[in-house]
């Protein structure tokens, strides 16, 4: 946040970070399924489980890389979050037109729309979000 003229979108950053750092973790290292999450005891049962991977997890990774380039009004940020999981080749993660009120996939679709970009690379495992102000 030391970098001048960042302050002010610091909400929007602490979005994108905990978004992509959170689905990394859930679905990479944890291999938690979004498909559980259709009504209240889908919620219970992904809530349990998380915790119960949590507790038992060995060996999950989740990197985060940050790249700053200043421009002469702005700059650009570009975010980079890695996991060791089994990625999701085929399958990237979208939300379409007037599905933002699913359950599931809100947090990519919230990303995608504060970023310039959202992409996937290494078969899912690493998404890289490009923000500029």
């Amino acid at each position: 946040m030391h970098i001048q003229g960042l302050d002010r979108y610091r909400e929007d950053l602490f979005t994108v970070l905990t978004e992509l750092y959170i689905n990394a973790l859930d679905h990479g290292v944890l291999k938690l399924d979004s498909g559980l999450k259709t009504d209240a005891a889908g919620f219970s049962e992904y809530f349990r489980l998380r915790e119960e991977r949590l507790a038992t997890v060995s060996g999950g990774v989740v990197k985060i890389s940050l790249e700053h380039v200043q421009r002469a009004a702005g700059g650009r940020l570009t975010v980079r979050i890695e996991d060791n999981g089994d990625g999701f080749e085929g399958q990237a993660p979208t939300a379409a037109a007037g599905e933002n009120d699913r359950p599931a996939g809100r947090g990519i679709a919230l990303v995608r729309s504060l970023c310039d970009s959202l992409t996937y690379q290494d078969g899912g495992r690493v998404a890289v979000a490009e923000y500029s102000w």
